[in-house]
């Protein structure tokens, strides 16, 4: 079956910047001080959701990953035994659908050019994609959060866990004598594993789960479900929220409509929102929200710095940055520099290069465990008025050891 190839709303720049085929006939680009000259080029395959209920959360981890080729490229590709190679990436909208990440996964794993592959943001589209990857003929870089305990041959899980992103964050709302937990999210497999994880560890330390609530994603969350919140804590309590995708722009306006917020006793801790979907949504409705993230743009610092405004002069000032966007970026560089240090593409060599090697940028240092998972800094957020982050705790470095319920 031939499947179609779909164009990222970033295609005229990309094309502009790294000079793909059918773009411009010239082979050089130009870096700050001199122009080079490529030997050959690498194919990279990229797999993100540029239509459907997913697009606006995911073009911020597209935008990422487009922005480390550009990077790789300017500053003259990457060496394989003397010869430089221009990264050429392969674009496939998996069109916010499960079942889409598999056929696109087969289209890209058809060209036996393409060793490496970069994307998916749903648990449920990634398991689509993990089938293909089995053989060894390629590698996946999976850089959203996820469940956890996964790991799949040849896949790389660079997004935080549950051990990382969520369990620290619950253990602050317990240190605070929160006692009440209703948990929600969207109706696939990353909230409702988490969610039993989140369970099992509040009751444990005391807590109380009243409520579980999941919605489709794309549904526009409706005042019956704000009122079985309510109902279940009605002196307040902590919204553990894993709803996905733009479902949250309705949650919160919601939430805010029947005062379900600091002010009447409710808190809500989110793990797919940050500063880029409250930019795109509008920070009215999100003040007072907790997120627990791996970057926040408003607690930049050292190599965040310089890679922020590389980002801002990208793609505009006004374009806000998440972890998704940096996890992505990182990744390629990862790669790029296990490819360098094998002389291959070879996805074997590549995936020995990559254990135990580490990595200083945006997002710090991270390193490569065993499992193909990464060490890496959470931190704990809290929506000022205007949409701006205060942060309001590192975690510090954690390993996820990937120990969760499956």
């Amino acid at each position: 079956m031939t499947r179609r190839r779909y164009k990222h709303a970033l295609a005229g720049a990309l094309c502009a910047a790294l000079f793909l085929p059918g773009c411009s006939e010239d082979e050089r680009v130009t870096s700050n001080e001199e122009a080079v000259t490529f030997n050959d080029e690498v194919k990279v395959g990229v797999i993100h959701s540029q239509t459907g209920t997913m697009a606006v959360s995911e073009d911020s981890a597209l935008s990422g990953l487009i922005l480390a080729i550009d990077d790789i490229n300017r500053g003259g590709g990457i060496t394989i035994e003397g010869k430089k190679s221009r990264l050429v990436p392969v674009i496939e909208d998996a069109r916010s659908d499960a079942a889409e990440h598999g056929w696109v996964t087969g289209s890209l794993l058809g060209d036996s050019e393409i060793k490496v592959v970069f994307g998916g943001w749903t648990s449920a589209g990634r398991k689509m994609m993990i089938p293909f990857f089995r053989s060894g003929n390629a590698l996946l870089f999976y850089s959203i959060q996820y469940e956890g305990g996964e790991n799949a041959p040849h896949v790389f899980y660079l997004g935080p866990t549950p051990e990382q992103q969520s369990l620290p964050a619950i253990d602050w709302f317990l240190a605070q004598g929160h006692r009440d937990f209703f948990l929600l999210g969207s109706d696939y497999v990353y909230p409702i594993t988490a969610n039993k994880l989140f369970r099992k560890h509040i009751e444990a330390a005391g807590g109380r789960i009243r409520g579980e609530e999941y919605v489709p994603l794309g549904d526009t969350i409706r005042p019956n479900l704000i009122a079985k919140i309510r109902a279940s804590m009605p002196s307040g309590g902590v919204i553990l929220n894993t709803v996905n995708g733009d479902s949250n722009e309705s949650l919160f306006r919601e939430m805010n409509r029947y005062y379900v917020n600091r002010k009447n006793g409710y808190f809500s801790l989110s793990f797919s929102i940050d500063e880029s979907s409250i930019d795109q949504w509008g920070p009215k409705h999100f003040e007072g929200a907790y997120l627990s993230q791996g970057f926040f743009e408003d607690y930049s610092k050292g190599t965040n710095k310089s890679f922020m405004r590389k980002y801002k002069n990208r793609y505009g000032a006004d374009k806000k940055l998440n972890d998704a966007a940096v996890t992505s970026y990182v990744a390629v560089h990862i790669w790029a520099r296990a490819v360098e240090h094998a002389s291959t593409t070879d996805p074997q060599a590549v995936e020995k290069a990559l254990i135990g090697s580490s990595h200083e940028g945006p997002l710090g240092k991270v390193q490569v465990n065993e499992n193909r998972h990464l060490t890496r800094e959470i931190f704990l957020g809290r929506v000022n008025p205007g949409g701006t982050i205060e942060v309001l705790k590192s975690f510090g470095e954690i390993t996820p050891k990937g120990t969760v319920l499956q």
